[in-house]
């Protein structure tokens, strides 16, 4: 068995591979390392009388350069090792190494069209149903691709929640059970700002009194301008290279691809301009509220 690589910021894609792995090669004794060193070495080059060569997993963090590890790679190239990593650096000779020679697999987010044959097929594994506009709010309200700590399991928790109650998941039964996100929020505020809706301010305001943090909101807002700026640095290039591009879904930049880089660059300077005078102690309602004017003043 060659090298192999499993990176993504997708944990249950991750731990699938595992489990895959286990299975097919039969294996219960299995060694599982979190860094590379003499240990992992002397385990994967361990040549037995009988049988495979031990089969190890190496759970990282990050996939960097490493120039013991490719020595022994390029020394032992059918070690039996599989990494498993968050993420990876391509430009290393490592990853150029295990590419070549070995296997490499990304798993992160599902694409939303496979998501939601996912969620289909875990209703009907558990024997409930989920109708599709359903589903659709359901990828919407946990943030599976606005935000970072959601994955695949955390739809799963909410999925199997609902389930286990009712016999069809319909989307007044999603929306009733599942609070907005801070993400969720701020892209509607994001959504309103980009379209010049003047309902932003009030929209605003009521979140503040919510108990919503005023450099959460930004910072989030912040984030929707640099995904914008970016998209408009490529007016050439179509929704979907776009969305391989910059790794999120274009419905998250859409309404903001119609200003200049140099608007959108400027509202940057305003929000970040605004985050440090929070920190530095300025009075923060008045802060965040004239910043969202500024901002819409800048689209006008």
């Amino acid at each position: 068995m060659p090298v192999q690589l499993f990176y993504g910021n997708e944990p249950y894609c991750l731990e699938y591979e595992k489990k895959k792995q286990r299975k097919a090669e039969n294996a219960l004794d299995i060694g599982v390392f979190t860094e590379w060193g003499q240990e992992v070495e002397q385990m994967a080059g361990t040549c037995p009388l009988l049988g495979e060569k031990p089969i190890i997993f190496l759970e990282i963090e990050k996939l960097g350069a490493n120039e013991e590890m490719l020595r022994f790679f390029e020394d032992t190239p059918d070690s039996h090792i599989s990494i498993f990593a968050e993420t990876a650096d391509k430009n290393t000779k490592l990853y150029k190494w295990i590419k070549k020679n070995g296997l490499v697999k990304e798993c992160n987010k599902l694409r939303e069209q496979d998501l939601k044959k996912w969620i289909a097929v875990q209703c009907k594994r558990k024997g409930f149903q989920i109708t599709e506009d359903a589903a659709a709010v359901l990828i919407y309200r946990t943030g599976y691709y606005n935000s970072n700590t959601c994955n695949l399991y955390t739809v799963q928790n909410y999925l199997y929640q609902l389930g286990y109650a009712y016999e069809t998941i319909t989307k007044e039964l999603v929306e009733a059970f599942i609070e907005p996100t801070v993400e969720e929020k701020a892209f509607s505020l994001g959504k309103m700002l980009f379209s010049k809706d003047k309902r932003l301010f009030m929209s605003g305001k009521r979140l503040l009194e919510n108990g919503e943090s005023p450099i959460a909101m930004l910072s989030i807002l912040l984030r929707l301008y640099r995904l914008a700026y970016k998209a408009s640095l490529y007016p050439e290039k179509n929704e979907k290279e776009l969305e391989q591009l910059l790794g999120v879904k274009g419905y998250q930049y859409a309404d903001a691809r119609k200003y200049s880089p140099q608007v959108l660059r400027e509202g940057m300077t305003t929000i970040q301009k605004a985050v440090g005078q929070i920190k530095a102690g300025y009075p923060t309602k008045e802060v965040y509220y004239v910043t969202l004017a500024q901002l819409y003043m800048g689209l006008c």
